[in-house]
């Protein structure tokens, strides 16, 4: 990959090599890149704010009662002789 940048962004990506986050100068547009990528595809979401939907959703699965698989299982298959 031999891309060019401006100094502002060369600085940014310099700064992040340096500190351990990217192994190569070469990784830092690519995550970037992804990260848009990802954006594009699930929608925009503010710092922190998809951490709090899947906590909430986590949470939300605390207080259900869940059942044995094999029982959902029979029940579904009872529900469908019936019908039949």
């Amino acid at each position: 990959m031999d891309l060019r940048f401006d100094s502002d962004t060369q600085k940014i990506i310099d700064e992040k090599v340096a500190s351990g986050q990217y192994s190569s100068p070469e990784d830092v547009p690519r995550a970037a890149l992804a990260a848009l990528q990802f954006q594009e595809s699930y929608g925009q979401f503010s710092p922190g704010e998809l951490d709090r939907l899947i906590a909430e959703g986590e949470a939300s699965l605390l207080g259900v009662e869940s059942i044995p698989a094999s029982e959902a299982i029979a029940d579904i298959r009872g529900r469908f002789e019936k019908q039949t």
